[in-house]
């Protein structure tokens, strides 16, 4: 933007400036606003139920890919597989992906009409970005299930274990696009936040998970000679109560959402707007507080500015250079403020 706005100023347009012009580079940042920022995924993890229970299906979703990269040698092992063979195996992964991205196209379809038809219905606008998850995320629990007791070894033939693993594949596919889909619709402004406990969870669970994975399907039940079958049972009843939740979460969303500090503060915010979707938040203006105190007043101090928020051009900004401009401007609105 702000090459942009040089470009118009070289065209003749003399009072066009960028959003970080008029403020020096030492005002953009502070420290208490980069820890601010830094600390907020993890409370809106801890603190907000929609983030902690969609992140933990998400992150045990990812964490059970890796398990199956450890898990596959010890299981195709069983029909001889050699280095090779087992690496294709994973084909039956990239399969479920693929079959899980095609069918998003009409449920995106279906979504975004669903919001045109009904702009007013807040379960459209928010919860019917769950749906199709309604119908794909029990393919984890399922897929566990079916893979725990297709993987016992011959006769049983190795195809039907890779059938249920491109379950899992399709499951892991939709339940992270469904999440982070919501998640960015619930919170707006602060959806980076939200996004970021998702992924934090994701990494951690799959970081931690996979360190124990091979001692876990080795020595589940070795004694019964079943240990695969033991070890993916308890995934399975582990991914069952994850799954659950989105159920949860589906009809319960509107009253999870106004017991948020956040989501609240966000919806009084795009109420004072006209409902438009907002994509920043002034700081100043803490949580419970009324969102429209901020929404016309533009110029903004660097404290009361959220770090990497879009900041705008002071009203009253004059033409001349950014040091003048910035001057007069700040004079301007000290001026304004004395009055009120």
């Amino acid at each position: 933007m702000n090459r942009i706005a040089r470009r118009r100023r070289n065209e003749g347009y003399a009072n066009v400036w960028g959003p970080d012009e008029l403020v020096p580079f030492r005002r953009r940042f502070s420290f208490g606003e980069i820890l601010v920022t830094w600390i907020r995924p993890f409370r809106m993890f801890f603190t907000e139920p929609i983030v902690l229970v969609l992140s933990l299906l998400s992150g045990f979703s990812d964490a059970l890919i890796f398990m199956f990269i450890q898990s596959f040698v010890l299981v195709y092992e069983q029909w001889d597989f050699g280095p090779v063979a087992v690496g294709l195996s994973f084909i039956a992964i990239g399969v479920g992906y693929l079959i899980a991205w095609i069918a998003f196209i009409p449920a995106i379809w279906r979504n975004t009409s669903e919001r045109e038809r009904k702009p007013d219905d807040e379960r459209a606008q928010y919860e019917s970005r769950l749906w199709f998850l309604l119908y794909t995320a029990p393919c984890l629990p399922i897929g566990l299930i079916g893979f725990a007791w297709t993987i016992q070894g011959p006769p049983l033939h190795w195809m039907g274990s890779m059938i249920f693993a491109a379950m899992v594949g399709a499951a892991n596919y939709s339940i992270y696009m469904a999440t982070i889909d919501y998640m960015i619709c619930a919170y707006g402004p602060y959806s980076a936040s939200a996004t970021g406990g998702n992924g934090w969870a994701r990494d951690f669970l799959a970081g931690v998970l996979t360190v124990p994975a091979t001692p876990f399907f080795q020595n589940m039940a070795a004694e019964r000679g079943k240990s695969l079958g033991y070890a993916c049972t308890i995934l399975f009843c582990i991914s069952l109560a994850l799954v659950t939740a989105v159920y949860v979460v589906y009809w319960k969303g509107p009253v999870l959402r106004k017991r948020s500090q956040f989501a609240q503060q966000i919806a009084a915010a795009r109420g004072d707007d006209g409902g438009r979707r907002l994509s920043r938040i002034s700081s100043n203006v803490g949580i419970g507080q009324q969102a429209s105190e901020s929404i016309g007043a533009r110029y903004q101090t660097p404290r009361q500015r959220g770090f990497g928020e879009t900041r705008v051009t002071p009203l009253g900004t004059p033409g001349g250079t950014p040091s003048v401009s910035r001057a007069a401007s700040v004079a301007g609105n000290r001026g304004n403020f004395g009055q009120s």
